[in-house]
């Protein structure tokens, strides 16, 4: 998933990432808040993007489900 600015369209963050060892099942999704990132999961969380955290697999990266549709 990444967050596209509204008023001109640029990229602004890429939020997920993929872990080979990490199966994410349904609506899961794995914030990456680490690095650039720190702090996007708390962002997401608090505008009702992203749900509660589900797990940890690895420092920084947060296991939640997406309560949004995603858009193309």
């Amino acid at each position: 998933m990444v967050l596209i600015d509204a008023e001109d369209g640029m990229v602004v963050a890429k939020a997920t990432v993929n872990l080979v060892n990490e199966d994410v099942t349904g609506k899961e999704v794995i914030v990456k808040d680490y690095s650039e990132n720190t702090g996007i999961y708390d962002c997401l969380f608090k505008q009702g993007i992203v749900g509660p955290i589900k797990r940890v697999p690895q420092a920084g990266c947060i296991v939640c489900d997406l309560l949004i549709e995603p858009s193309n």
